[in-house]
Formats: C-alpha cells, sequence, structure tokens
C-alpha cells in the first residue's frame, strides 16, 4: 500500500508497520480481503493521502495506534459527518430564505448568511467544527464503501 517508501523518505519503517497493525489488529472490519478491495483503495488517491496523514500525525502526537485510537477514530468520523450534515442543512435553509433576495444585492446577502450560518454552527457544535472535518476521515468512509459493496456483491 506505501509504494512510495523508495522514492519519498517521509514514508518511516514506523508509519509502514503501524498502517499494517492498524489493519491487522486495530481495525480488522476494514482491512481490504480481496485484492479487488485493495485496488478500488489505492484508485482513491485522497482516501491512501489521508490515510497516510493520519497515521502519521497519530505516530507524531504519540498515539499507540490500539483499539482506544481506534475508537477514537470511529467517534470522531461520525462527529465530523454528524457536523457536515448539520453544516449543510443549516446553508440550505439559509439558501430558501435568500430565495426571495433580488439579485442586486444578492452576493452580499449570501455572503453575510453563510457567515451567520458558520456562526451558528460553530456555536452549536462546539470547536469540533474546527477540530475535525470529513477529509480527515476519507481513507474510513472509502473503506467502509468498499466493505459495503462487497457484502452487497455477495448477497444472492
Amino acid at each position: 500500500m506505501w509504494s512510495d517508501v523508495a522514492t519519498n523518505p517521509a514514508t518511516t519503517r514506523a508509519e509502514l508497520a503501524s498502517c499494517r497493525s492498524v489493519f491487522d489488529m486495530v481495525l480488522p472490519e476494514l482491512k481490504p480481503s480481496s485484492i479487488h478491495e485493495v485496488l478500488a483503495f489505492l484508485k482513491n488517491k485522497k482516501a491512501v493521502r489521508s490515510l497516510k496523514q493520519q497515521i502519521r500525525d497519530s505516530l507524531v502526537n504519540g498515539y499507540e495506534l490500539d483499539t482506544a485510537w481506534a475508537n477514537e477514530i470511529r467517534d470522531a468520523a461520525s462527529h465530523a459527518q454528524i457536523v457536515a450534515r448539520r453544516r449543510q442543512r443549516v446553508l440550505s435553509w439559509i439558501g430558501i430564505g435568500l430565495g426571495g433576495i433580488p439579485l442586486s444585492g444578492l452576493s452580499e446577502a449570501v455572503e453575510s448568511a453563510i457567515a451567520i450560518g458558520e456562526d451558528v454552527l460553530q456555536d452549536r457544535a462546539g470547536a469540533s467544527l474546527d477540530r475535525h472535518s470529513l477529509k480527515d476521515f476519507e481513507w474510513y468512509y472509502a473503506l467502509l464503501d468498499i466493505k459495503n459493496n462487497a457484502k452487497q456483491k455477495s448477497r444472492p
């Protein structure tokens, strides 16, 4: 999975070992079980990058990649998805409200409405809005999608 180890000195042996342990011991339910699943994941460059970044960040911050770390990842990924849905819902309501505004002042109104919406979201979601975004967990959701697709294909 980490084919850039020869060309990228930033990919260390610790990162390689950590990546292997993540799938062998910590998140075995996400471990690709076929070459098709591995290739599907590798085709998603953003997911590969976010997995590498997650491993690097965890190692730099002194996290041990164990079941407690896996639980934190699951919780943070779920929370990021909830915050993103909440943001989308608020912004769609703002868009509906702006539907009656004449076109002449629309851009200023949209910018101020989005700023207000962001403030509301930050108040409701707390500081976690800045802490994680869905992009941080692209790898997690890509692997979940691959696993779910494989299960659906195996059903009669």
